[in-house]
């Protein structure tokens, strides 16, 4: 559920900024709205850090052997600098960068950071998965694993951009909305 509401973080970070840009709604998406975004991209940074040890822990002290088999496996061969780029891509990059007040601020930046940590929980899902399933000597990611998330990725985007040009981004009709931006 974490991880999930952490992609979704991301994702809304990525399509604020790239909202304030392409569908010219700086007046609308200000630095403040940039900012709000990029402390909940930290704090769940930070939770999903935090959810990921407390299920390390529990293994570790509770001493359960048929648990410890699945950290084992994955943190071991070919397999362990997939977890440690997940574990840097989800948390130690994104902790370090949005520490900084101004770079929450700056689009590019955001941007960046939310790609870095869509593709880290992206390995996350996958490393929980395949490791189970594959029993090569190599990494079963490539072009087809690439070419499915592509594809997949796609998909969702021409469903997105669909539905916005169906409705508005703007609630036009909400009359909150004309006295914020009316000049007093």
């Amino acid at each position: 559920l974490v991880g999930n509401l952490f992609i979704g973080i991301a994702f809304l970070a990525i399509v604020t900024c790239w909202s304030q840009n392409r569908l010219h709604l700086k007046e609308y998406i200000g630095n403040n709205q940039l900012h709000d975004i990029g402390k909940l991209l930290f704090g769940f940074c930070i939770l999903w850090a935090y959810m990921f040890w407390a299920q390390y822990l529990v293994i570790w002290y509770g001493d359960l052997p048929e648990e410890t088999m699945f950290i084992a496996h994955r943190m071991r061969g070919i397999w362990a600098p997939v977890a440690w780029t997940v574990f840097s891509l989800a948390f130690l990059i994104p902790f370090i960068v949005l520490l900084s007040r101004n770079i929450k601020m700056n689009t590019l930046w955001l941007t960046s950071v939310a790609v870095a940590v869509m593709v880290g929980m992206w390995l996350e899902r996958f490393i929980l998965v395949s490791p189970s399933l594959w029993k090569g000597d190599a990494l079963p990611l490539g072009l087809l694993e690439a070419l499915i998330t592509i594809g997949m990725g796609a998909l969702f985007l021409f469903f997105y951009t669909s539905f916005l040009q169906l409705f508005p981004v703007i609630p036009i009709s909400d009359t909150r909305l004309s006295k914020l931006t009316t000049p007093l």
